[in-house]
Order: C-alpha cells, then sequence, then structure tokens
C-alpha cells in the first residue's frame, strides 16, 4: 500500500511555529532570519528604500523592523486591530505610516517621531481592511469590508478631511 501525503493546513503566521514571527530569507548567504512579534502578523510591506519593513500585528500595534538586522525602530498605536487583516502602508514618500482601523477609520503616523498626527473619523462606515498608497503622488486608495472603495487626495494628511471621500 502507497501511504498518501496529506497536506497541512497552513498556519494562520508568518512562521511555522509559536510565537509568530517576521521571517527574512537571505538566499545569497543561505540565511533565515526571524524577529518574534508576540502577536499575528497581518500585514508586512517594504519602505520605499527596501531598508525597513512595516509589520503590522492584531494587538493593534504596526511596527517598522530594520530589514538587516529585525530592530524594532518605531511602533505605531492607536487604531482598532484585533480581529481582521488591515493593510499598512507608507505615504508616497515614506513620511507617515498609513492604516485603517475596525472602527472605520484611517490613521496617520509620523514614521520617524511614531505620534499619530491624524485621524479621518468614519471614513468608511466599518472596517477599513484595505490602504494603498500611490507609489509617487499623495493618493490613497481604502477599502472596507462593506464593499467601498474610496480614494483620497491630499498633500498631507491633515487636509484629508476636506478630501473627496466618494465611493468609487
Amino acid at each position: 500500500k502507497k501511504k498518501m501525503c496529506s497536506r497541512r493546513r497552513p498556519p494562520t503566521h508568518t512562521c511555522h511555529h509559536q510565537p509568530p514571527c517576521a521571517s527574512r530569507y537571505d538566499l545569497r548567504m543561505g540565511r533565515l532570519r526571524e524577529d518574534f512579534l508576540r502577536d499575528p502578523v497581518t500585514s508586512v510591506s517594504f519602505s520605499h528604500d527596501h531598508n525597513c519593513l512595516l509589520v503590522s500585528t492584531l494587538n493593534s500595534t504596526i511596527r517598522l523592523l530594520d530589514r538587516d538586522t529585525g530592530e524594532s525602530l518605531a511602533e505605531y498605536t492607536g487604531h482598532a486591530n484585533a480581529e481582521f487583516r488591515l493593510d499598512s502602508v507608507l505615504s508616497h514618500n515614506d513620511a507617515y505610516v498609513v492604516s485603517g482601523s475596525e472602527d472605520g477609520d484611517v490613521c496617520y503616523w509620523e514614521l520617524v517621531e511614531g505620534r499619530m498626527v491624524y485621524r479621518h473619523t468614519t471614513a468608511h462606515p466599518t472596517t477599513v481592511t484595505s490602504a494603498s498608497y500611490h507609489p509617487t503622488k499623495p493618493g490613497l486608495l481604502t477599502a472596507s469590508i462593506d464593499g467601498t472603495v474610496k480614494l483620497w487626495q491630499c498633500e498631507r494628511p491633515t487636509t484629508a478631511a476636506a478630501a473627496s471621500d466618494d465611493a468609487v
């Protein structure tokens, strides 16, 4: 009799073991590095210069990590993220961290200081699951579990309240 391979269900976090972590592979050196983050990882993205990783976790915390060492450079809190996968991104010029929130808000933090500089309350009526910044211009797309997608055009986060919030 031949044994059948059973397919294991993939883990709900980035690593294949506890606790959750972000894995970085150096293919040239054949090394695996893992940064342990205490909570499940929901989003990972590179800074535009590819020297940092922006990592969101299910404890309502976003971390900026050094790509090479895994050192935590900054933490961003104040949004709600305990249940859903939410995207967190850097603005087109890497000046701001932007994330949706489970309360329907869109939050902006200063990259270096880590303080929240703007919170667009009720940007969507429900959880904002996705955020994507244009790579070179000040435009942000957000999407919500209610099925709406919105385009925000603003030079600075403080002008987001005056931006168009028509659903696409």
